[in-house]
């Protein structure tokens, strides 16, 4: 599904989440979770004041639409396409008791550029967590790759 709704130690990626509704969105990775921001407020394919450089937030800072902690990523699977990749988290459905896990939620990413995804997905996967044994891996995604396989052959 599309997403519903900085450090010192923060990298700067080439590629945003894109929504039918709501436009492409940017990411900003940190050294405690990964951060999906809200659209720019100038509007969609419009360019900043002028006077700024182009990786500034003008005329107005984005406002941080999703959190996403490591601790609530489940999986990251990369498939065929060297742009795509997808990012399992749980699904917490909060209680006034308490917090409880009722599924997980797929958010498909698409990349400007395939060297982009890469470096992305290294820094994600050892940042996912403090020692090899608990990070979370790069999983190939074979049943996305026969789907498309099998929607798009001439049998």
């Amino acid at each position: 599904s599309i997403p519903r709704s900085s450090s010192a130690n923060s990298r700067r990626m080439g590629f945003s989440l894109f929504s039918t509704t709501k436009g492409p969105r940017k990411m900003v990775l940190s050294n405690k979770r990964l951060m999906i921001m809200e659209p720019p407020k100038q509007g969609f394919g419009s360019k900043p004041c002028g006077m700024c450089s182009a990786d500034n937030f003008c005329p107005t800072a984005p406002n941080i639409e999703r959190n996403i902690h490591f601790d609530d990523l489940t999986r990251i699977v990369v498939s065929t396409d060297q742009q795509m990749f997808i990012l399992g988290t749980l699904d917490r459905q909060e209680s006034l008791i308490s917090t409880e896990v009722a599924g997980e939620q797929f958010d498909i990413v698409i990349a400007h550029k395939s060297d982009t995804r890469r470096r992305f997905l290294e820094t994600l996967s050892v940042l996912s967590g403090p020692n090899i044994y608990t990070r979370v891996d790069l999983s190939a995604g074979l049943l996305m790759f026969q789907a498309v396989k099998m929607r798009t052959s001439s049998d």
